[in-house]
């Protein structure tokens, strides 16, 4: 029987190390190849795509495909937002924000067609206001703040919202989610560091695309199936809008180190609400147990 240090040791191995190695690596080896390196940040986009997914077949296990649980195709979203993100670039701004009007709507259509039905129900309509409509304009935001520059700023931000989403998951009712989160932040933040230091992506398309559909498609499960709080969901959206920061008049005229501070202490307030409300949230549900 293994012990709770063995225990810890393997879930940290699934959730943190692993995932952490597996997309430095995958960003490194990509960036080598000059004709994959000049496609804007396709090796970062594609080395959080194989951490995610070393990390999410390393808790869920290898399963069939077609996916029969619609979580189960998020490492595929990946690839498709990577995918996507690339073809819309050809077709200049037009192309692209096709290209992530139709990976939103695709996601969502994989994930809620238990509930949802087929694209022309009134059902999936109602989840196309409801869900598909505010991930969408979260997209277009970091488009917006972004588009045609290295933002290394970017990845703190992913790092921050990866974790509020892992969080509000993991303390609202869906430990799975949780981890996967955890996943998705341990990826972003050893490929911040990585894109600091070694790789240098000039732009963050790919990176960008991948990421948001990832966070996108963990909290809609965790909402959908889970039942999480839209206000966690919220939150932890408003933790990914932070990164609009660095549009500010005055973003320029500060240093890189109190920009990063800047935009941790912005994206932190939204991330440090939802822990207060969602711990007395457990707290009150406690109290309604003990009578």
């Amino acid at each position: 029987m293994l012990s709770s240090e063995q225990l810890i040791a393997g879930e940290a191995l699934k959730t943190v190390i692993g995932p952490a190695v597996a997309a430095v690596v995958a960003a490194l080896l990509a960036a080598r190849a000059p004709s994959l390196a000049r496609r804007g940040a396709w090796p970062v986009g594609l080395g959080l795509a194989v951490g995610f997914a070393v990390g999410f077949f390393a808790i869920v296990g290898f399963t069939r495909f077609p996916p029969v649980n619609v979580l189960h195709w998020a490492p595929y979203l990946a690839v498709i937002a990577a995918f996507a993100s690339l073809v819309g670039a050809i077709f200049g701004r037009k192309g692209a924000l096709a290209a992530a009007a139709l990976t939103v709507v695709v996601s969502l259509w994989l994930i809620l067609k238990p509930v949802a039905g087929s694209l022309l129900s009134a059902a999936f309509a109602k989840w196309l206001l409801i869900a598909g409509l505010p991930w969408l304009l979260l997209i277009l935001a970091w488009r917006w703040a972004v588009a045609g520059e290295r933002r290394p700023e970017a990845g703190l931000t992913m790092v921050l919202a990866a974790t509020a989403a892992s969080l509000v998951s993991a303390l609202d009712g869906t430990a799975l989610i949780g981890q996967l989160g955890g996943v998705l932040a341990a990826s972003c933040g050893a490929l911040y560091l990585a894109n600091l230091l070694i790789v240098k992506d000039r732009q963050g398309s790919v990176a960008n695309a991948v990421f948001l559909i990832l966070f996108g498609a963990l909290l809609l499960n965790a909402y959908v199936y889970a039942e999480i709080s839209w206000i966690g969901v919220l939150l932890a959206y408003l933790t990914a809008l932070s990164i609009l920061l660095v549009k500010a008049p005055f973003w320029p005229r500060l240093s890189g180190l109190k920009q990063s501070l800047a935009l941790a202490a912005v994206g932190a307030i939204p991330l440090v609400i939802a822990l207060v409300y969602l711990l007395g949230k457990a707290a009150g549900e406690a109290d309604d147990y003990s009578y």
